[in-house]
């Protein structure tokens, strides 16, 4: 699997993340981060781990994305 399908998972991820009211709210913000902020105001989620299995078959592509938020 190429990288560019990981950092379009990461993407929607992000997209569904910041469109979520109650946790924005929770967050007092759009705190959605791929790194910890050195100087930010906690808190915050951030994408602390990810991986990706190739799942791919002789006729098809695919692969499994495993991603850690906290």
């Amino acid at each position: 699997m190429s990288f560019s399908s990981e950092i379009s998972l990461r993407g929607a991820i992000r997209t569904a993340l910041l469109a979520d009211g109650p946790l924005g709210a929770q967050l007092g913000g759009a705190f959605v981060h791929d790194e910890a902020p050195r100087a930010g105001p906690a808190p915050y989620i951030v994408f602390a781990r990810s991986e990706a299995r190739d799942w791919s078959t002789m006729t098809e592509r695919g692969a499994e994305h495993l991603i850690t938020l906290e």
